[in-house]
């Protein structure tokens, strides 16, 4: 993955997934333009947040010392491993184009294929990170790339408001099931009576945007899980939308009650002594959904792009899960390179931070299984049920496979 993040340091607070801010209200929802969907939180915004992300042209996570393994070939979907640096010629599908948030989680998921270490016998994969603005861009157009990762309610609106959007799959979901690990952590200040999301009735809640994944799973547990009324006019609490790295000092200086945190700006709060984690949303959704984890993004192309070619994009998909197979199995080298590649990023920051990701706190499916799709649904119903998205049929706009 190209990345083109020059990091401040105190910048360093990668947020939560796409951000489509458009996705909002009614009238400023993601709109789909001529043919697509706002890239929701998910995806366009690091729901991590690259805080004040500038751009620079580099190589992410270059180590050219990693090998694969002896070569294996995946029989269901075409993939091979190899580390002796063959190049497939993939002449059937040609080559498709994948955007990713320009973030370091993301660049460790494409890691083995920016490497060359895993590669397709029928498509060729090519990532690339992009900055917010452009991948938002990007998700209402699909004019430079062939599949873009986007917020999930990003994607709802997209579909309701016409656009022919086919879903690959999910890509960043939360793994995390107890402790401090998951998806998408909830600070307050150190010294805060709230105690979990149950005693924020009347207060406030600072977000990186009223359409972003994190408002979506944030709204679906205080409706859902403590019957508080979400909506962002004339609810029982008040939303803030606050840039990436004015997020943690908020809480801190008391600006608003409390902020839901993923990706680097959650593991840079959980060092914050002016910080305390009062729970991990993702852990109450999973009660709230009957086990399922909710998804920060979702991989999306559209139907032009797809038709007749949908294989090609099914093995596209495969060989991104496979990547993000590779990462968890080599946590170490994929952390170490990537890490380093993040120029005017602290490596000694960056590196257990992705250690941590790809152990404790997500997974990248890109290629679903029928319970995926069926968690998809689940989340849209409930982001539905709390106002912050519309009711859409996840199976009619899902890529076969």
């Amino acid at each position: 993955m190209k990345t083109q993040l020059i990091y401040k340091l105190v910048a360093l607070l990668l947020a939560f997934g796409l951000v489509a801010a458009a996705c909002g209200d009614d009238d400023d929802t993601s709109q789909a333009g001529d043919s697509t969907a706002d890239a929701g939180d998910g995806a366009a915004s690091d729901e991590g947040g690259g805080d004040d992300a500038d751009a620079s042209d580099d190589d992410a996570a270059a180590d050219d010392d990693a090998t694969a393994g002896d070569d294996s070939t995946d029989a269901d979907d075409g993939t091979t491993s190899d580390d002796d640096g063959s190049d497939d010629a993939a002449a059937e599908c040609g080559t498709i184009s994948v955007a990713m948030n320009d973030a370091p989680q993301n660049a460790a998921v494409s890691y083995a294929i920016d490497q060359g270490i895993i590669s397709s016998d029928t498509v060729t994969v090519e990532v690339s990170g992009l900055p917010v603005p452009a991948l938002i861009e990007e998700a209402q157009s699909f004019a430079n790339f062939d599949v873009v990762e986007a917020a999930v309610n990003g994607i709802a609106f997209g579909v309701t408001n016409g656009a022919p959007l086919v879903i690959l799959g999910p890509g960043q979901v939360g793994a995390g099931t107890s402790g401090e690990a998951g998806a998408l952590q909830i600070f307050v200040q150190a010294d805060s009576d709230i105690e979990s999301l149950a005693d924020l009735d009347g207060g406030s809640i600072g977000t990186v945007a009223l359409g972003a994944t994190t408002t979506q799973i944030v709204a679906i547990v205080l409706n859902s899980g403590h019957g508080i009324n979400p909506a962002f006019e004339g609810g029982d609490v008040t939303w803030r939308e606050l840039p990436f790295d004015q997020m943690g000092l908020a809480v801190a200086n008391g600006d608003v009650d409390l902020a839901a945190n993923a990706h680097l700006a959650s593991f840079l709060g959980l060092q914050d002594p002016a910080l305390k984690i009062i729970g991990v949303a993702d852990h109450e959704y999973r009660e709230i959904s009957g086990g399922s984890a909710p998804a920060l993004t979702l991989l999306a192309t559209i139907q032009p792009k797809v038709a007749g070619r949908e294989a090609c994009f099914d093995a596209a998909r495969q060989l991104i899960a496979e990547s993000m197979d590779y990462a968890q199995a080599n946590v170490d080298e994929v952390a170490a390179a990537v890490a380093a590649d993040f120029e005017g990023a602290d490596p000694a920051i960056v590196e257990p931070f992705l250690v941590t990701w790809l152990t404790e706190w997500f997974d990248y499916v890109a290629a679903p299984s029928d319970a995926d799709v069926a968690a998809i649904q689940t989340q849209i119903d409930l982001g539905a049920e709390a106002g912050v998205n519309p009711p859409i049929d996840v199976a009619s706009v899902m890529l076969a496979g």
